[in-house]
């Protein structure tokens, strides 16, 4: 695989704003390696892979579950694909535990030695690409790190309208969050933390790094016109279009989506946008425009509600997490 090292494409992004689309569109392109889920690397195993008190044993266990199953599993699953390739996948739990063990078990290394691993037992293509593409949630707060590791990387920030964001993680509330905690509250402040963090540095990297290292992608202008965006997208990473693009898979198996109601969709859909005005109440639209009001404006999302609208929500909001949060001194 004569440089395939070389050219990585990461994808970042706040959870639930479309970023797992882009790996699997990308997943039967002769052009890239594409792991057609969410890793988990940046945020479950390179967090804490440098702890000292864990183990070489430990590390290595740490990048099998987040490498070779959390996300995978699930993305197979939705796919029909878990029954049928089963053995494949403990096949790359095994010889990439036997890779990562035997190298420095560096982060960069982990990513290294998974994708070898998962182009040898899933690649069919003839020729091995030479780009590879993975996707974690939130990698964007890692950007520095990445261009240390991978000079020539390209990284694709997806971003998205905050109050359908918003909307999309709340339709997950009874099914997934709410296992989580007891007050939905604790799921919009997440979003005030994490998903305006993600978007000011979308806004922050791509001034850093460059537009030619980084791109920030719409997830609104990738459902509404894919074929423009998707064409943008491979001149970005300089790869040829493909209109096999179009089609959303999971090692070659239709896609239908990871919505969290459930929802079947039979390729890019744009269904949810703009929808966020019946999915979410009028108080968290207020909330999230006070706190996102800035970012909207720069990537040119509309706010609805005037500024007292904005404030008496921010006011109540910090009145209830005043009252829950309990501070160490």
């Amino acid at each position: 695989m004569k440089n395939w090292r070389n050219n990585p494409i990461f994808i970042g992004g706040h959870r639930k704003s479309g970023t797992t689309l882009i790996p699997c569109l990308f997943d039967g392109h002769s052009q890239v390696v594409s792991l057609p889920y969410d890793s988990g690397f940046f945020y479950g195993f390179y967090p804490v892979c440098n702890n000292k008190k864990l183990t070489e044993s430990d590390k290595v266990d740490l990048a099998v579950k987040y490498l070779c199953k959390n996300d995978f599993v699930d993305q197979l699953k939705i796919a029909g694909k878990y029954k049928e390739i089963k053995k494949k996948l403990d096949l790359l739990e095994k010889i990439f535990r036997a890779e990562f063990s035997s190298s420095t078990k560096t982060p960069k290394q982990a990513l290294i030695c998974f994708v070898k691993t998962f182009n040898k037992i899933f690649n069919d293509k003839e020729n091995s690409p030479n780009n590879w593409l993975q996707k974690t949630t939130s990698s964007e707060i890692y950007a520095k790190e990445i261009f240390e590791w991978f000079p020539n990387a390209k990284f694709i920030n997806i971003i998205r309208d905050p109050r359908d964001n918003f909307a999309s993680l709340k339709s997950g509330w009874e099914k997934l969050y709410s296992l989580r905690t007891n007050d939905s509250r604790e799921l919009i402040q997440s979003m005030i933390d994490r998903g305006k963090l993600c978007m000011e540095l979308a806004k922050l990297n791509s001034k850093r790094f460059g537009k030619e290292k980084y791109m920030i992608l719409k997830f609104e202008d990738l459902v509404s016109d894919p074929k423009k965006y998707l064409r943008k997208i491979c001149n970005f990473i300089e790869i040829n279009y493909d209109e096999k693009l179009l089609q959303p898979t999971v090692l070659g198996s239709h896609w239908k989506g990871n919505n969290l109601e459930e929802k079947n969709f039979n390729g890019i859909s744009a269904s949810n946008l703009n929808k966020w005005e019946t999915r979410i109440s009028d108080p968290e639209a207020h909330l999230i425009e006070f706190y996102f009001k800035d970012l909207m404006k720069h990537f040119n999302y509309q706010t609805k509600f005037d500024i007292n609208q904005q404030t008496d929500a921010a006011v109540n909001h910090y009145n209830w997490y005043n009252k829950n949060q309990s501070f160490k001194v």
